[in-house]
């Protein structure tokens, strides 16, 4: 009797990494793993992008922060490293080291505010500071802030307590307690516990402690009650990372001690359920450091998270939030992420390293390119797939010399090596890249067992996928 012929397709990667289920049980659109790789809305997997320095003269420690900002004078960079605040005007040259002082361990926090023509850029890491694009000064009666926001033409600040301090309407620089001015109250929904973030998000400012999530929404400008006007949001869920909270497209994403969630100003949602495998791997007492940032032309969050006992972040994983699907890992390390707007207007993300460098993320093919656009190092892409099952995990393929195809791009001088396992041995090729665009790779597969894994492989500056 002649063996039942079947075939297995995979026509695309949409569900994105799945550390969850058992391998029997992923769809034929998910991933074990995509180390290096990503997709977008055609929902093929490719090879993330690299990195390029910045500058060429290491800042005096860990980049902490960075933030961009229309400046009385243009477009400024500004990060806070080693203490110091140090300063780009325009998408060129080196930094300037500016005013010093600064913490050397707390991540700052950045906001916004008009002064009457002008914008200004406010900074707190333990004080609230004003800096104009040239000069940096202190703001007398301020609380000891550790993260601001702006809502309704005010400034808010959290101190580290259970309290929340807003400043006078059009005036971030008057703290002033009166009813017609600034203020302060103590957020107490759900607890007494300190609040750990805010941001803004649709009408309401949203608020942040470690073990849930409420929401200020104001009737008007003039008028702050946080006593009678907070609402719940989430009694079960809070912030565990201050530097995750991140907005994007109306929403809001941060990380809780579950995993990762997104939300708005009405509910919050667990986004983080094919991760269960990666959060085993989590230096949990080291989640405090974990930072994101919003790529807003890949539509992606990126997360940088410490694992494997790292102290700091040490790999980054991709959300791409219309999918709702997570690709990773990223072999990256970093203090911080923020977004940034290149010159031509496209946004990416810049990664602050703990040797003082910022890099521009998503430049070339490969990463840590220098400044002057030499040098880098390959990027190693290896992504799983589900095994190849033909409909029956229990029953064994024979698969010898069966031709297959996968469709890439893999250029003229790179290559794809295509490997494959099973219980009774392993097996692989190479396949040579001939060229642009995507072309068919035809192959001999030579595997007998229950479950087929295969592998594909790159490791050269070929933009593959």
């Amino acid at each position: 009797m002649a063996r039942p012929k079947d075939s297995d397709n995979r026509f695309d990667f949409r569900g994105g990494v799945n550390l969850t289920h058992t391998d029997d049980t992923l769809s034929a659109s998910e991933l074990r793993r995509a180390r290096n790789g990503r997709t977008d809305l055609s929902a093929g997997i490719s090879k993330r992008l690299g990195s390029k320095r910045l500058h060429t003269v290491a800042l005096g420690g860990p980049v902490l922060g960075s933030f961009q900002w229309d400046a009385p004078g243009g477009r400024q960079l500004v990060a806070i490293a080693g203490g110091t605040l140090w300063y780009r005007n325009g998408t060129a040259g080196e930094f300037t080291a500016g005013p010093s002082g600064f913490s050397t361990t707390r991540a700052p926090s950045f906001a916004t505010h008009r002064q009457g023509s002008d914008i200004v850029l406010f900074i707190a890491d333990g004080a609230l500071r004003r800096w104009t694009g040239l000069a940096l000064t202190g703001v007398p009666g301020a609380p000891a802030a550790v993260w601001i926001c702006t809502y309704k033409n005010r400034l808010f600040a959290l101190d580290g307590s259970k309290r929340l301090y807003w400043s006078a309407l059009f005036n971030p620089l008057d703290w002033t307690v009166s009813e017609s001015l600034g203020g302060f109250a103590d957020v107490e929904n759900y607890d007494t516990e300190p609040l750990a973030g805010a941001i803004r998000c649709g009408d309401s400012l949203v608020l942040f402690k470690a073990d849930n999530v409420s929401r200020y929404t104001g009737s008007r400008p003039e008028s702050v009650n946080i006593d009678t006007g907070t609402e719940g949001i989430s009694d079960e869920v809070g912030l565990a990372a201050p530097g995750t909270l991140v907005g994007f497209e109306h929403s809001y994403f941060f990380v809780a001690d579950e995993g990762p969630h997104v939300g708005d100003d009405a509910a919050i949602q667990d986004v983080g359920g094919k991760l269960a495998g990666l959060w085993k791997r989590v230096n949990r007492a080291a989640l405090s450091t974990a930072v994101a940032a919003h790529a807003q032309d890949r539509k992606e969050v990126w997360l940088a998270l410490p694992v494997d006992g790292s102290a700091a972040p040490n790999e980054v994983w991709a959300f791409n939030y219309p999918l709702g699907a997570w690709y990773g890992p990223w072999d990256m390390a970093g203090a911080s992420l923020a977004e940034y707007t290149r010159a031509d207007g496209t946004e990416t993300v810049l990664r602050g390293g703990t040797d003082g460098f910022l890099r521009e993320e998503d430049t070339g093919v490969r990463d840590d390119v220098l400044a002057a656009g030499t040098g880098g190092l390959l990027i190693a892409w290896e992504v799983d797939l589900p095994p190849l099952l033909f409909g029956d995990p229990a029953r064994t393929k024979h698969l010898k010399g069966k031709v297959q195809n996968i469709a890439a791009a893999v250029g003229a001088d790179g290559s794809l090596e295509v490997a494959w396992s099973t219980e009774k041995g392993t097996g692989g090729v190479t396949l040579p890249g001939r060229g642009g665009g995507t072309q068919d790779y035809l192959f001999k597969i030579n595997a007998k067992g229950r479950r087929v894994q295969i592998t594909l492989r790159e490791a050269t500056a070929a933009a593959v996928e």
